[in-house]
């Protein structure tokens, strides 16, 4: 099977096809053109640590997003949406699990 580009396993297809559901059905059921533009992606999606420059890891655990989150944003921005991403303003996200941007906004 030839993947799109940009997309290098087929989790990484599937994360983006559960997404492009979402944003697929804002399109053609109306609601986009009602104001409904945005695909949230919820808690849980970011690495337990941050980068060498103190940032949130945007690229997500590996089994999140294999190729980056890149590729699910190119398709969502295809659809004419944008994709919004869940963060927390305390020390911790909700899950109690994943880094909070207290301090580092």
């Amino acid at each position: 099977m030839i993947l799109p580009w940009g997309i290098r396993s087929i989790y990484d297809m599937l994360v983006i096809l559960c997404f492009g559901v979402i944003a697929d059905a804002l399109v053609s059921t109306g609601l986009a053109k009602l104001g409904y533009r945005y695909v949230n992606i919820d808690d849980c999606w970011a690495k337990h640590d941050r980068d060498s420059t103190c940032f949130i890891n945007s690229h997500g655990h590996s089994w999140t997003f294999p190729s980056g989150i890149k590729a699910l944003t190119d398709y969502v921005h295809g659809k004419g949406l944008k994709l919004g991403i869940y963060s927390d303003a305390g020390h911790q996200t909700c899950s109690q699990t994943m880094l909070g941007s207290l301090g580092h906004e």
